[in-house]
């Protein structure tokens, strides 16, 4: 856009009012855009009272997303409302009784965010009878409107793991990677590993580490293929047990 005097409203501005008047309305979309603006004049004024207005009416979420902070994911969609205080701004979780304050409104549900995944996290391991009325309820609460897993709550969880498995060749003909053991799932193998032309069926099995789902289990694709291990169980066995280390599956 060519440069000129309300080039900064046309951006910022109207951008940020466009959002809010959809419906239903892109609130926190006009949070990101209006973030670190200072408003400085009547018109900008006006949109910044418009967002600020409809941040204290508040916005119904069930996905709770902030830079620099992890995804929290809610089971059902609560209200989130954030306003301005005499030190900066409030961001209250309504339903889950979570509040935090901050210098900015985005940096407010940031905080938020964090406190509930601190609570739940607390209330994750806590013994229920050692907590007073009052913290069992807020356990209650949380408990049953965080996805735990869905929110990687469970502790670390790994990015791979191994499995012990054949490299096949699928109905299109396609190589993948089919698990040995009752399960026998299927794992589709990287681009470098399927474009290998020197890449043919296995006689024997292998150890293959593969991307892990939200609780660590693992979904694919292969990122990486292990020599194939040979008819000896001592020796299949052994490197078992050196990649698991003591059955942790891999951190890499």
């Amino acid at each position: 856009m060519p440069a000129h005097r309300r080039k900064e409203w046309y951006l910022r501005c109207r951008t940020a009012q466009h959002l809010l008047r959809f419906e239903p309305s892109h609130i926190v979309d006009a949070l990101h855009v209006w973030e670190h603006h200072e408003a400085r004049d009547h018109r900008e004024k006006e949109a910044e009272e418009e967002l600020y207005a409809a941040l204290s009416r508040g916005f119904s979420a069930a996905l709770l997303e902030a830079p620099g902070v992890p995804t929290v994911h809610l089971h059902r969609e609560i209200k989130v409302t954030i306003t301005r205080t005499s030190k900066g701004f409030s961001c209250t979780l309504e339903e889950l009784y979570v509040s935090a304050r901050a210098d900015t409104p985005l940096a407010a549900l940031a905080a938020a965010i964090m406190k509930l995944r601190k609570e739940t996290e607390h209330f994750r391991r806590a013994l229920t009878h050692t907590l007073d009325p009052a913290a069992r309820a807020q356990k209650q609460r949380l408990l049953g409107s965080v996805d735990i897993v869905a929110s990687r709550l469970l502790g670390e969880v790994p990015e791979t793991t191994w499995i012990l498995g054949k490299v096949i060749a699928d109905q299109d003909g396609s190589m993948v990677v089919r698990e040995v053991g009752s399960s026998a799932r299927t794992f589709a193998l990287g681009v470098a590993d399927a474009l290998d032309p020197s890449l043919v069926p296995d006689t024997h099995p292998r150890l293959v580490r593969v991307r892990t789902g939200l609780a660590g289990e693992p979904v694919g694709p292969v990122v990486e293929l292990d020599k194939p291990l040979g008819r000896d169980p001592e020796r299949l066995w052994a490197e078992w047990r050196k990649r698991l280390g003591e059955a942790e599956p891999s951190h890499e």
